[in-house]
Order: C-alpha cells, then sequence, then structure tokens
C-alpha cells in the first residue's frame, strides 16, 4: 500500500513539473509538461527458448536499431523524425513522432529516447569526424524534449540516471541527474570523466588518473585513489570495469604491456593486479568476470580467482566488442563471436554479409547495414553448419504520406513540391496530373550529395487513390536466407602452422628456446584460432620482445609510425643490431621529416639526410641496405609485413631469410 502511495505521489510530481532539487543556470533543459510514454498494453517477453535469428527488412527506409528496453524492441529513422516499435516477430506495433534517437531506454514504467552519440558506450580516445558532442531526452510518445545537455553526458547510472554536464566548457561541473526530468541530483568536478556504477557506489576516472568514488544517493565522497606513477592511467585506454572482485582500470607502463589493477570497493585500495603482454582497447565487467578487448583479440579472467586470462578469440584491432546482462559478443569483419556468458564457451559463426552496427542488449544482438537489422538472440544454439533466418519486411508497415502538389507533369515523369521538404523528381508515368493538384508523398530515405529522396506517391484519378512504389521495395515476406555458417572452436592443442612458424623463428635465433609447455601457452594467447596471415610473424615477436632493448639483442625492431615519440635516436638502434658489420651509423642531427646519418668505414665518412616524408623508418631501412651493399657487410635489413599502422625490421643475412621463406615463414618483404 505504501509503495502505491509513493508511486502516485510520483506520478502527481512528473505531471506537475515540481523539482526536488532547482537546477544551476547552466542547467538548461526543458521538462515536459506530461509524463513520459508508458507501456498501456501486454507485450511479450524476450526469446529465450533459443530462436532461431531474425532479419527485418525496412527496404526502402533507412534505420537504426535503437534498443530492447523490455518487451518491444525499437528502431529509429536516419531521415525523418519517427521512431517505430516492434515486436520479436518483426512487426510493426506502435509508431512515435518522435526525433531521431541513438538508444531507447526503460526508465521504470516509461521509455525514454536518447539522442547522445555514446549511448551505447563510448571509448575514450576513439572519436569520428563530425560526432554530436551534446545529449537530448525525449519523450517517446510525444517527441517532446525533457532535457538536453550542451556539454553531453559522460555515462548512464543504474536505471534511471545519468552523469553529464550543460556546458562544454571544460571546467564546468558534472551533474547526476535523473533521466525522465533532467533535474540535478549532485555534482563533481572532473576532466573528460570515465564513470562506472554498482548499486551504491559511482566511480569516476579523472583525465590526470585519479579514481573516486561518490555515493549515488547523497554525492559523498567516500574515497579517492591517486595511482602512482607506473600504475597511471595513460594512453587511450581509459576505461572502468566493475566485476564482483572491485574496480578495474588498466595502465600501460611500458609499451606492448598492460596491467590490470582491481581497487576495494570499500576503501579504493588495489586488491588485485595482473600483467598482460599486449596493448588492451577496453575494459568490460560481465558478470563476475573482466572481459578485455586486446589488439590480439577477446580475453576473459575470472576477477575473483587468480587464473590466467584465458584468449577466446583472434581478430583485427578494429573489431567491435559490447557487454551486457552479463553477456558478449564480438564482431570483426564477418566473424561473430557470441557468449550467452563470461563462463561459458563462445559460439562462432562467419557471417555471410557484412554489417555495419552492432549492438548487445537484453540478450539479443542485433546487426545493421542500414534498411536490414539482424536479430540473432544469444540462446539460439545452431544445430547445423548453416545458420539461416527469416525475412520479415516491416516497409510495408508505412507511416502516413505527407501533403505535396504537382509543379510539373509529363508522360514518363512528374515534379512535386512539397512544402517543407522541396521539391521531388518521380518517375511516375501516364498520371493524368495537372499543376497544383494534391498528391501525398513518403517513404524519405538519403540520396546522393545529401540530398533526399521520397519513395513513395500518392495521388487520385478518375475517383480512385493509386499508390506507387518508387524505386526498390520490401524484401518479400516469409523468404529464408542463408546469414552464417559456423566456425569450429579453437583446437585445445597448437595447430601444426604456428608450432612450424614458432620452431622456426626459434631455429634462427629470433626466439628463445622454450618447452613445450612455453609454445603451448605463448600459441594459444596470440593465435587462440589457430590460423596466421602475413601479419603472424611480426605480431608474434612484437608480442615476445614487448621490451625493445631486448628485441635489439635478437635482431627485432619495431616502432609506431610514429617513431620519433618513442626515441631520439632510431639509427642507434638499427646499429645495435649491425654490430661486426664493416660499418658504423651515427644519427647526428634531426629535423621533424629527416635525419642526418653519419656513415663510417675504414676509408671514409659520409654525412647525408634521409627524407622521411611519405615511407618513413622504411626510407632508413632503404638507406642503410644502400650503405651496407657498398661496405658489403653481410647483413640487411628486412621488412616484415605488419597490416597496421607501425613498422617491424628483421637484421639478417640473405641466406637467412631465404631459408625462413622456404620454411614458409609469412610477412617476409
Amino acid at each position: 500500500m505504501h509503495r502505491l502511495a509513493a508511486r502516485l505521489i510520483e506520478l502527481r510530481r512528473l505531471a506537475g513539473n515540481t523539482r526536488q532539487v532547482s537546477p544551476s543556470e547552466e542547467w538548461n533543459n526543458s521538462l515536459a509538461s506530461s509524463p513520459p510514454f508508458r507501456y498501456d498494453r501486454n507485450v511479450p517477453a524476450r526469446p529465450t527458448d533459443g530462436s532461431p535469428p531474425l532479419i527485418v527488412d525496412f527496404t526502402p527506409h533507412r534505420v537504426s536499431y535503437a534498443g530492447d528496453p523490455g518487451g518491444w524492441w525499437f528502431a529509429s529513422a536516419l531521415h525523418e523524425p519517427r521512431v517505430v516499435a516492434l515486436n520479436n516477430a518483426g512487426q510493426v506495433v506502435e509508431r512515435f513522432e518522435c526525433p531521431f534517437v541513438d538508444r531507447v531506454i526503460s526508465v521504470g514504467d516509461a521509455v525514454l529516447g536518447l539522442a547522445w552519440e555514446h549511448a551505447w558506450g563510448r571509448r575514450w580516445g576513439h572519436t569520428r569526424l563530425g560526432e554530436r558532442q551534446g545529449a537530448s531526452g525525449y519523450d517517446l510518445r510525444s517527441g517532446r524534449r525533457l532535457w538536453h545537455l550542451e556539454g553531453g553526458v559522460s555515462g548512464l547510472v543504474g536505471a534511471s540516471l545519468a552523469v553529464g554536464r550543460a556546458t562544454p566548457r571544460w571546467d564546468a561541473p558534472h551533474h547526476l541527474f535523473d533521466l525522465r526530468t533532467g533535474e540535478p541530483r549532485w555534482s563533481f568536478t572532473a576532466a573528460e570523466p570515465v564513470v562506472a556504477a554498482d548499486a551504491e557506489l559511482l566511480y569516476v576516472l579523472a583525465h590526470e588518473g585519479s579514481i573516486a568514488a561518490y555515493e549515488i544517493a547523497t554525492g559523498k565522497q567516500r574515497w579517492c585513489f591517486e595511482p602512482p606513477d607506473h600504475r597511471r592511467v595513460k594512453g587511450l585506454c581509459r576505461a572502468l570495469a566493475v566485476t564482483a572482485r572491485g574496480i578495474w582500470y588498466v595502465s600501460h607502463p611500458q609499451e606492448e604491456r598492460a596491467v590490470l589493477t582491481c581497487l576495494s570497493r570499500t576503501d579504493g585500495e588495489p586488491v588485485n593486479e595482473r600483467e598482460f603482454r599486449g596493448w588492451v582497447n577496453h575494459l568490460l565487467g560481465v558478470g563476475d568476470a573482466l572481459v578485455l578487448h586486446h589488439e590480439f583479440g577477446l580475453a576473459v579472467v575470472d576477477g575473483s580467482r587468480d587464473d590466467e586470462v584465458v584468449a577466446l578469440t583472434s581478430h583485427k584491432p578494429s573489431a567491435l566488442v559490447r557487454a551486457a546482462g552479463g553477456a558478449a559478443a564480438l564482431l570483426a569483419d564477418t566473424a561473430l563471436v557470441v557468449m550467452s556468458s563470461a563462463s561459458t564457451s563462445p559460439n562462432r559463426f562467419t557471417l555471410a554479409d557484412s554489417w555495419n552496427a552492432f549492438h548487445l542488449d537484453n540478450g539479443i544482438v542485433t546487426l545493421g547495414d542500414g534498411s536490414r537489422l539482424l536479430r540473432w538472440p544469444l540462446s539460439y544454439t545452431a544445430s547445423k553448419p548453416t545458420v539461416q533466418a527469416t525475412v520479415v519486411a516491416a516497409g510495408q508497415h508505412d507511416a502516413p504520406l505527407e501533403a505535396a502538389s504537382i509543379v510539373f507533369s509529363g508522360p514518363a515523369l512528374v515534379l512535386v513540391e512539397h512544402p517543407s521538404r522541396g521539391r521531388f523528381t518521380l518517375k511516375v508515368a501516364n498520371t493524368g496530373l495537372k499543376k497544383g493538384d494534391s498528391v501525398a508523398i513518403g517513404g524519405f530515405v538519403p540520396g546522393p550529395m545529401s540530398s533526399t529522396i521520397a519513395t513513395e506517391f500518392s495521388y487520385t484519378s478518375e475517383g480512385q487513390t493509386k499508390q506507387v512504389q518508387i524505386g526498390t521495395g520490401p524484401a518479400k515476406p516469409g523468404s529464408v536466407v542463408e546469414v552464417a555458417r559456423t566456425t569450429k572452436a579453437r583446437r585445445k592443442g597448437v595447430s601444426p602452422s604456428v608450432r612450424r612458424l614458432i620452431k622456426t623463428l626459434t631455429t634462427h635465433r629470433l626466439l628463445e628456446t622454450m618447452t613445450e609447455a612455453e609454445i603451448t601457452k605463448l600459441a594459444l594467447r596470440i593465435f587462440p584460432s589457430g590460423t596466421i596471415d602475413e601479419t603472424a610473424t611480426a605480431t608474434l615477436l612484437q608480442h615476445v620482445h614487448d621490451d625493445p632493448a631486448r628485441g635489439l639483442a635478437f635482431g627485432f625492431l619495431s616502432h609506431d609510425w610514429r617513431f620519433g615519440q618513442e626515441t631520439q635516436d632510431v639509427i642507434a638502434e638499427f646499429a645495435a643490431c649491425l654490430k661486426g658489420e664493416p660499418i658504423r651509423f651515427e644519427q647526428i642531427e634531426t629535423k621533424p621529416d629527416a635525419l642526418r646519418v653519419r656513415s663510417s668505414t675504414i676509408d671514409s665518412r659520409d654525412d647525408d639526410w634521409i627524407d622521411l616524408a611519405g615511407q618513413g623508418l622504411e626510407a632508413v631501412a632503404h638507406f642503410l641496405n644502400q650503405k651496407l651493399e657498398i661496405a658489403r657487410a653481410s647483413r640487411r635489413v628486412f621488412s616484415l609485413e605488419t597490416g597496421g599502422d607501425w613498422h617491424a625490421f628483421l637484421i639478417r643475412t640473405g641466406d637467412e631469410i631465404a631459408a625462413m621463406r622456404a620454411a614458409g615463414v609469412p610477412g617476409l618483404r
């Protein structure tokens, strides 16, 4: 009874726009005059019976997946103000005249739309040109804006709160605010905060590296952890992940070496620490486990024990990783990896098509390509090598057309004027229309050069209403298409190709001799799928020789393309690998795009400038090889394929490189 009364009071408060906390002058938001949209019907639950994938085709409309807050799921039109709700069968059950939103969320029994670039999570340091900085919240039913923050939102906190700031000024305070009303609860000051939360505390990682915990209910600071310099967050990976053990963050004290640190919820003191070879891009808390998105693949570690990090899959660094509700998924080109929980083995699939959008919400992976959305329940288990999906045409449930008038009508086309969208040329023959006649158009989709195209046209002729579909229509309902094939999980042992590569590199003194257990451990960490490509040699050597000085001792050198930020004397590093040759190299002067190098033999000394513009370290290698040839040295500098914006080199004799090529070592240029 008390809960019901409290709920009635809350509804009256929302309807009357009363405020519990007065916002500051800069907290410039628009409060709704009516409560946000609420479900008013029985909605079927999410599929949990292992239902197969489903493709919902909105052609010719362009849509973006907007979320699975429970019951219905939502899609937002990319080219017109409209959000649609769909049921599990892919049928449109409701339309909302709401501006474009990136995500639809459930707050209590209310459903809100968030127009926010990072509504599905943010990785600091990974930005794109033209991204939106501000954020807005909308009443899904009326499309009314509930609040707007020019300074954007840092993250969601629980089911009903978020952290944001009113202005983008660097010194503007960040507020914990109510998503339904935009009203602030309390504030704190931090530059570019990364936030994470549990039921009681909000954790804030500031740009300078400090981590603080605040009580969500009161805003009181519980503790603040100042990491030592060798454990302070540096570089692009700024992430917090909450697991049962505590709060994890990652630091990179050395190039290609990460340290995972877990802080106690109680006092913020470190309670666990793990080293990881490689660059960690992102951290995700998945139930009791910690999921790492790193440069070699996806890995998971049980945060409650001191188990070693277990590799799950390998992929390119550009892969996308999502985690929600104890589940995780990864998309890399056409490879899809899904885990219903971090404690279960992942299921791997090779997709038949490429998809450019990827989300995970409420037990469903949703992939998008502009007009189609592929719905993939995590509970689905493929019983056959081929995965098929039924196609549902959502485009047939079209929105009302908009009024327009005829400007010109010919035998093969009409020119139509819309009061706000402008003019459209439509290829519709023999309409019998004349200038000034009223018609209706719709199905607006993006066209070339930022134009808009109308794909539906309706007019009246001889007392009958005629409707014309222009361009590509929706897919045929009920058709079944192949969407993926199952991929075998990696074998527990080391694949022959990986073993052969490690053995060959060991024979040629690029790796130290290892035991069988060490070979297995190394291989499964770097190549969990058991396959190698042209970048495998560089990737393996860089992983093993994470200390640059160690790599030089083996005749291996690697650098980012911005090598000037990593070393002040790259020539000295090459020279260290060329000891004993009848020529010495010395770097004597530097410019932003050039190096001056002295080459000394027993008979001569030359000073030359190396132009670094365009080729960078490749130009250095070419220069050194010319000098080594003239001096009749035995060794040369050989490039390795890296597949990225970094360079790798081997310093070896021509005979050694020929022997490695004959043994099948990949990536030797």
